[in-house]
C-alpha cells in the first residue's frame, strides 16, 4: 500500500491541531482547513514538480498561519495568504481534471476557439460600434455602466491586455488541420483573433503569439527548411516592427522594470527572503499587480519557487505542437503579465499544463 493512503487518516487526526486560532477563529479555521485539502489536493497529482510547488504554498501559508497565532498583527498577510491558496487550490483542480479527462483533446481545442472566437467578436463591437454587450446584459439584472472607456477593446475580461494574453494563447490551436493542406481547419478564425490581438496595442500577448506560431511551424514544416525560415523571419520581423512602431506601451521603454527592481529590493533585504521570498499574498510597495507572474512568483517565493515553476516547465511533456505552442505563450506573456491572476486566462492555462501531461491522446 502506498505511503499516501495514509495521509488522509493521518491529517483527521491532526486536523484539530492544525485550525487552532486566537482571535479569528472562523478565518483560522478557514485557513487551516484550506491547507489540509491543499495537501489532500497535491498527493493526487502526478507529476513531481507541481505536487512539490503545492507542497511548498501549503508549509508557506501554514507557517504563516501559525505566525498569526503567535502574533495577531500578523493576520492581515494570513487572511489574503489564503485567498491565494484558494486559487492556487482551483487551479490545481482544473489541471488534475484535464489531465484525466477522457474527452478527446479535439474537443478541449474546439472550445478554446469558440471561446476565443466569442471574446472577439464582443470586443470588436466594442472597438467600431460602441456596442457593449457585457453591458447590456448586465443591465437586464441591474443598473450597470461600463467604466473602462468608449470602445474599449477587452471582451469580457475587463482589460485589453488580459483579453489578448486570451487571445494569444488560443491562437495556435486555429491552425489545426493536415500537414500537407493549405489552409487549415479553423483558419477563417485566425483573421478575427489576430485583428483583435493587433488592435489590443499590447506587445505583452502579440510578441509572444509570434514567437508561439513561429515554433509551432518550425516543428510543424520544419522539414521544408526554406520555407520555415522564411516564414519565421517574417514573424521575427513583424515582432520587432510592431514593438518599435506600434505598440504605445513598448516593452523597449516600459517603465515597469523600475518597478520590479523595487521588488527585487524588497525581497533581498528580508532573511531569507532571496531563497523563500516574502510569502503568498505578500504586498508590495504599490496597490496595484506587478504585472508580471515571474517577478510575482519571485516576490512571494523566492529562488526556490522559481526553480520548482521552471523544472516544471522543461520536464512537462511536450510532444503536442498545438498545447507546447501555446504554453509557450503564456510563458512568455505572463514575463509581462499577470496571467495567473485573472480567471480567464489562469482557467485556460491551467487546463493546457493538464492537458499536456495527457501527451497526444
Amino acid at each position: 500500500m502506498k505511503k499516501e493512503e495514509y495521509i488522509l487518516p493521518a491529517l483527521f487526526i491532526l486536523a484539530p491541531f492544525l485550525i487552532l486560532a486566537r482571535g479569528y477563529i472562523w478565518h483560522g479555521q478557514q485557513i487551516g482547513l484550506m491547507v489540509i485539502f491543499l495537501v489532500i489536493l497535491a498527493t493526487m497529482i502526478e507529476n513531481k514538480l507541481a505536487k512539490t510547488f503545492l507542497f511548498y504554498v501549503a508549509v508557506w501559508q501554514a507557517y504563516l498561519f501559525y505566525r498569526a497565532l503567535i502574533n495577531p498583527s500578523a493576520t492581515g498577510q494570513a487572511l489574503n495568504g489564503f485567498q491565494q491558496v484558494l486559487f492556487m487550490f482551483a487551479g490545481a483542480i482544473i489541471y488534475l481534471k484535464a489531465s484525466r479527462s477522457k474527452l478527446h483533446m479535439s474537443l478541449f481545442y474546439n472550445i478554446i476557439c469558440i471561446g476565443a472566437l466569442i471574446q472577439t467578436s464582443i470586443a470588436l463591437l466594442q472597438k467600431f460600434t460602441g456596442i457593449d454587450l457585457v453591458v447590456i446584459g448586465l443591465s437586464l439584472i441591474a443598473e450597470s455602466r461600463s467604466s473602462i472607456g468608449d470602445r474599449a477593446l477587452v471582451g469580457m475580461l475587463g482589460n485589453p491586455n488580459y483579453l489578448a494574453a486570451f487571445l494569444a494563447i488560443s491562437l495556435p490551436f486555429f491552425f489545426r488541420g493536415k500537414i500537407k493542406s493549405f489552409l487549415p481547419q479553423w483558419w477563417w478564425g485566425i483573421i478575427p483573433v489576430s485583428v483583435g490581438l493587433i488592435l489590443s496595442m499590447t506587445s505583452a500577448a502579440v510578441i509572444p503569439a509570434l514567437i508561439g506560431c513561429g515554433i509551432f511551424i518550425f516543428l510543424r514544416y520544419r522539414p521544408d527548411w526554406k520555407n520555415t525560415c522564411t516564414f519565421i523571419t517574417c514573424l521575427l520581423f513583424a515582432a520587432f516592427y510592431y514593438t518599435v512602431f506600434y505598440d504605445n506601451s513598448s516593452v523597449l521603454n516600459n517603465e515597469r522594470f523600475g518597478l520590479w527592481k523595487e521588488v527585487f529590493n524588497q525581497v533581498i533585504t528580508s532573511p531569507l527572503g532571496f531563497a523563500s521570498g516574502i510569502g503568498p499574498a505578500a504586498k508590495w510597495a504599490h496597490p496595484y499587480p506587478m504585472h508580471s507572474e515571474w517577478v510575482t512568483l519571485f516576490h512571494q517565493f523566492g529562488f526556490l519557487g522559481l526553480v520548482i515553476a521552471g523544472g516544471f516547465i522543461f520536464t512537462i511533456p511536450r510532444k503536442n505542437i498545438y498545447l507546447l505552442s501555446a504554453f509557450v505563450i503564456a510563458i512568455i506573456n505572463m514575463a509581462g503579465n499577470a496571467a495567473l491572476h485573472i480567471p480567464v486566462t489562469a482557467f485556460l492555462i491551467c487546463m493546457i499544463a493538464g492537458l499536456m501531461e495527457r501527451g497526444n491522446g
